[in-house]
């Protein structure tokens, strides 16, 4: 008896840390005319570069 109990303290300190230990919800940045250099809010390419720049290519209102 004293078996099974010692099992199931270490099977919930197992989970516990495994639920505790989970990764966190990421985290979403909303960019938009306001907050950034884009010149349009309809986004037609996405491009990253070797330097991992970020190429925003924009309806009618050219590249950010």
């Amino acid at each position: 008896m004293k078996r099974v109990l010692v099992l199931g303290v270490v099977l919930l300190l197992v989970i516990g840390s495994a639920v505790a230990t989970s990764p966190q919800t990421p985290e979403w940045t909303v960019y938009n005319t306001d907050n950034s250099g884009l010149p349009h809010l309809d986004v037609e390419a996405l491009a990253i570069d070797g330097q991992r720049n970020k190429w925003i290519g924009t309806l009618n209102d050219g590249l950010a």
